[in-house]
Order: structure tokens, then sequence, then C-alpha cells
């Protein structure tokens, strides 16, 4: 047997890249299933360097520039950037 997974669409942000903070993301910051490490207490999405993702299956570690993926089950999840290029393909 044989299986091919399906595309299915999922939310991407681009940490510490992007200027605007999905709700999605802003959510899960406020429920403590993302956590962000920054030296600025004020604006903790300015220099943040750092993501901690709480999974089903531990926690997930990110840096500056990885995506993180928010599935349509409200899962979320870490992706390398560099991985994600070759994996992933932005539609909009």
């Amino acid at each position: 047997m044989q299986a091919v997974k399906k595309a299915i669409p999922v939310d991407v942000y681009q940490f510490g890249k992007n200027a605007a903070v999905p709700d999605w993301f802003a959510k899960a910051l406020n429920d403590r299933r993302i956590i962000t490490y920054s030296n600025d207490e004020a604006n903790p999405f300015s220099k943040s360097d750092e993501v901690e993702v709480i999974t089903l299956e531990g926690v997930m570690h990110g840096n500056k520039g990885d995506y993180v993926l928010h599935g349509k089950h409200d899962d979320i999840w870490v992706v390398r950037e560099d991985i994600f290029n070759d994996t992933y393909e932005v539609i909009k």
C-alpha cells in the first residue's frame, strides 16, 4: 500500500519576520501553547529570537525565520525555514 499526503491548506506565520501577528498565533500565545523568548518585554514580537510550541507530541523549538503553522484541527507546529521552502507552496 502507498499513500500521498493530501494538499490541505494551513495558516502560516514566519516567526520574527512578519509585521502582523495572526489572531490564531496571538490566541495560542495567550493560552500558553506558544511561548516566545524576548529581550524586549514591552514588545515580545520585535526582538523574539526563539519560540516554543506545545504540541501533543511534546515541545517544538523554533528560531527567528522558522515558520509556525496552524492546521484546521487547531494544531500548531514549527517548520524550519529551509524545510518549509522545500515542502510548502504559498498560495496567498
